[in-house]
C-alpha cells in the first residue's frame, strides 16, 4: 500500500508508512543459521537479521535506508 499511495499525484499528501514485520520460516536454512549465530555470536546475528530485513524490503520493491551499509554487511558475512 505504501508504494500505491506514494505513486499518487499531489505534493500535499501525507506519506503513508505501514508497520513492517519480518516473518521468518523456522524451517528455512537462513533461520537455522540465524539461530546458531544468535547462540554463538550475537553481533553476527544482528548483522544477519539486518541483512534479511533489507532483503525483504528490496523484494517488496521498497527502498532501503543505506544501500552501501547493506552491501558492507552482506560482505561482512563471508
Amino acid at each position: 500500500m505504501e508504494k500505491y499511495f506514494a505513486s499518487l499525484p499531489g505534493e500535499d499528501k501525507e506519506k503513508v508508512k505501514a508497520q513492517r514485520v519480518l516473518e521468518l520460516n523456522p524451517d528455512h536454512t537462513a533461520f537455522t543459521a540465524l539461530a546458531k549465530a544468535f547462540e554463538s555470536d550475537k553481533d553476527k546475528a544482528k548483522v544477519m537479521a539486518e541483512v534479511l530485513y533489507n532483503q525483504a524490503l528490496l523484494i517488496a520493491g521498497l527502498p532501503i535506508d543505506n544501500p552501501s551499509d547493506y552491501a558492507e554487511k552482506v560482505c561482512s558475512l563471508f
